[in-house]
């Protein structure tokens, strides 16, 4: 495959009218806090809060207390397996009750620990790529598209590495295309560190406060807090951010 779909797809993608800006800065205060208090091997009640609230584990219906706390222990356990496949974390969630296939929470987990390959995948980044007509392109390459209730774990496993290699191969190549995306997500991130994080527009939420205060009491520079969003996570951030 190659990046072809994302740099076809490249003007409506960055349509200014279809990014929502908002969305994306109020949640890069919370990525880079997860993201770094992970790395700083924090995976406990404060970082699970903030990792809750911005991976919406919460909302989703009939999750338990014990898969979540399953959940927290295997991606503390695995915080080092860069090359952790998809199809092994979900074996590994099946066992935990409500014993569903979760393919979004593992990709999500996925993406903590190897954050430079592994994208989080969600409702919301599908939805995008089907409007964007990517998905039926990877189709009419013989790529199974599963759905969103599949229960066969080798299907999310083959197809998720299909994404993988989309997001990389799009960011390895020096295109015109690559530019203008991160360009866009320069202007993002100044944007979120002048009014959010300098600026306090992040309001007094406790979410906030917890990001907030942990990233400014380890002295984090703005340029270290740059570093922590890989090219990967900026795809993720900005067909994430995108309107319906």
């Amino acid at each position: 495959m190659s990046d072809n779909l994302l740099c076809e797809k490249i003007d409506a993608i960055l349509d200014s009218k279809k990014i929502d800006q908002d969305k994306i800065m109020a949640g890069l205060g919370k990525y880079i806090y997860l993201i770094n208090k992970f790395d700083d091997g924090g995976v406990d009640a404060e970082f699970q809060r903030v990792y809750n609230n911005f991976f919406a584990i919460n909302a989703a219906k009939g999750l338990t207390e014990e898969f979540k706390d399953g959940y927290y222990k295997y991606m503390k356990k695995k915080k080092a397996d860069k090359e952790l496949a998809l199809k092994k974390v979900l074996l590994h969630l099946k066992e935990l009750p409500p014993n569903r296939v979760e393919a979004s929470f593992g990709s999500k987990l996925l993406s903590m620990i190897n954050p430079e390959d592994r994208p989080p995948w969600d409702r919301i980044v599908r939805r995008n790529l089907h409007e964007l007509k990517i998905l039926e392109a990877l189709k009419v390459r013989g790529i199974k598209i599963p759905p969103v209730a599949n229960a066969n774990i080798c299907d999310w496993d083959v197809f998720y590495v299909e994404i993988c290699k989309l997001y990389k191969e799009f960011v390895k190549k020096r295109t015109e295309s690559r530019e203008k995306w991160m360009n866009l997500f320069e202007q993002i991130f100044d944007q979120w560190y002048s009014e959010y994080f300098s600026g306090n527009r992040g309001g007094n939420g406790e979410i906030w406060k917890i990001c907030f205060t942990w990233l400014r009491n380890k002295r984090f520079s703005k340029e270290k807090m740059r570093k922590s969003i890989t090219d990967v996570k900026i795809i993720d951030f900005i067909l994430w951010g995108r309107k319906k």
